[in-house]
């Protein structure tokens, strides 16, 4: 098919061998390969009115040969100017990745976990937050890691509101004692499950390299404001541009640019202006949201939105099963892509280097997710083990991670719909997760965070003991 054609050659184009020789086509098209003897011994030689300054046209009276001579361009053109009068380099390999410590030795089979963190919330700190809130484990309903790696925080809520900022990872790999918090970031939320409390919420990482300053954007106030709120529970800044409830906020990868949608059917698009990684001033330098457009063509009210910059596509699903793809330039309406059962769809993802929407639905029972083209043609079909709970594109846009409401955990590749690695099960179900410096961090409905170590070699294909698929982009030290 077209699309499996182009995945083949997309993988041949970005492999370690296409990496390896391509100073060799840079030798004979720019380098000192395009002339003299280097260009006869590897058979590169052609017509000589082809190479830049061999015939100088203002020169040429007659005009029957200049005309011919133009004609002669015209039709077989010309050769790049020549760059290079040495052999260009090679490019350097990428340095082979290092396992942390931290991670452990590996093991055959599937990923087990190398730390586990446990978050309660104490008598006390229950005490604190009010409303009713009992001492125990918290359903986790948002995770994100920021900072240096040295200096790795997880910032995370759970169901009730509460901020919890920790440090990863844990000393040593060991787990540690229960982490208690009580800064609950908003009280006026509506009533709603975990899976909705998910859905609204948006966690930008801290600015600066300690990772503080982290901020919280959530939704699901009855007025339709979008709150901005800081690590310790200020409220920032609120924004209102929907008329009802906000139902589902989604950041794009730079975080850049952020997407909203709410029960009035509407889809928002925001400018945050904190794009490239801009750093912010702690707590104080709230996220300037600027609403930027309003996406509409729904009928029902929006249940998962997804962003990608680097398309400039928005992607809106609604309770209906319709799933919309608007441009973030200008609005206008790209496809319509339909849920086979038209179910309310509640997991929905854009993959930028693969061009592919990714999409399911949070239905009782429901295992499976679709994956199609930007063009709208169904490519796979992705079965998950135990139903789809929490769902996950990884920064690259190569992998989804799947995570089911009895703690199973696996990896798919988007490109072919292939499994790509499988991940020891929880304790308990998966409600969120998170991918930073190659550890997949996953948040449990009882508490806990669980960090697995995401070795590239194990998530992409191979081929005669290679990867296909240069895994550099994953670890940190990447050479260009």
């Amino acid at each position: 098919s077209p699309h499996r054609f182009v995945t083949t050659m997309r993988r041949a184009l970005e492999s370690e061998y296409v990496s390896a020789h391509l100073h060799e086509w840079v030798d004979l098209i720019f380098g000192h390969a395009q002339r003299g003897a280097a260009a006869e011994e590897r058979h590169n030689v052609f017509f000589y009115l082809t190479y830049e300054g061999e015939v100088d046209l203002e020169a040429v009276d007659d005009p029957a040969e200049r005309l011919a001579l133009e004609t002669q361009v015209a039709c077989f053109g010309q050769t790049p100017p020549q760059l290079f009068g040495a052999p260009h380099p090679a490019r350097r390999a990428p340095l082979a990745f290092t396992r942390p410590l931290h991670w452990g030795p590996p093991a055959p089979g599937a990923i087990r976990p190398f730390a586990r963190l446990p978050l309660r919330l104490t008598a006390a700190a229950a005490t604190a937050a009010g409303g009713g809130f009992a001492p125990g484990a918290l359903a986790l309903v948002g995770l994100c890691a920021s900072g240096e790696p040295e200096y790795r925080r997880l910032v995370c809520v759970d169901a009730s509101a509460s901020v919890h900022a920790v440090k990863w990872p844990p000393p040593g790999g060991r787990a540690l004692p229960p982490v208690a918090s009580a800064r609950r970031h908003c009280s006026t939320q509506m009533p709603a499950s975990d899976v909705q409390k998910a859905a609204w919420q948006a966690i930008l990482p801290g600015g600066d390299a300690n990772g503080r300053g982290a901020l919280v954007l959530s939704g699901g106030q009855w007025d339709g404001a979008l709150c901005a709120y800081s690590e310790g529970g200020r409220t920032l800044s609120t924004h209102h541009q929907h008329s009802r409830a906000i139902t589902c906020v989604a950041l794009s990868s730079s975080h850049a640019l952020l997407l909203t949608g709410a029960s009035d059917t509407t889809v928002v698009l925001w400018e945050t202006g904190l794009g490239g990684g801009a750093a912010r001033g702690g707590a104080a330098g709230a996220a300037p949201l600027r609403p930027l457009r309003t996406l509409r063509g729904h009928v029902r009210e929006l249940t998962a939105v997804a962003l990608s910059s680097e398309l400039g596509v928005a992607a809106s699903g609604a309770a209906d099963g319709a799933v919309l793809l608007h441009t973030c330039h200008n609005g206008c309406l790209l496809r319509s892509i339909s849920h086979p059962a038209s179910q309310p769809i509640a997991h929905l993802h854009v993959s930028a280097v693969h061009c592919r929407v990714a999409f399911g639905s949070a239905h009782p029972g429901a295992t499976e997710l679709y994956v199609h083209a930007l063009s709208g043609a169904r490519l796979h079909t992705l079965h998950a083990q135990g139903g789809v709970r929490c769902s996950l594109l990884t920064p690259d846009g190569a992998l989804l991670v799947l995570g089911g409401g009895s703690g199973h955990l696996a990896a798919w590749r988007v490109d072919d719909g292939q499994l790509a690695c499988l991940f020891e099960p929880t304790a308990a179900g998966v409600s969120c997760a998170t991918v930073s410096a190659n550890e997949l961090l996953v948040g449990t409905q009882e508490g806990e965070i669980v960090g697995y170590a995401f070795d590239p070699s194990v998530a992409y294909p191979r081929v005669d003991g290679r990867s296909v698929r240069d895994s550099a982009g994953w670890a940190q030290g990447r050479v260009q």
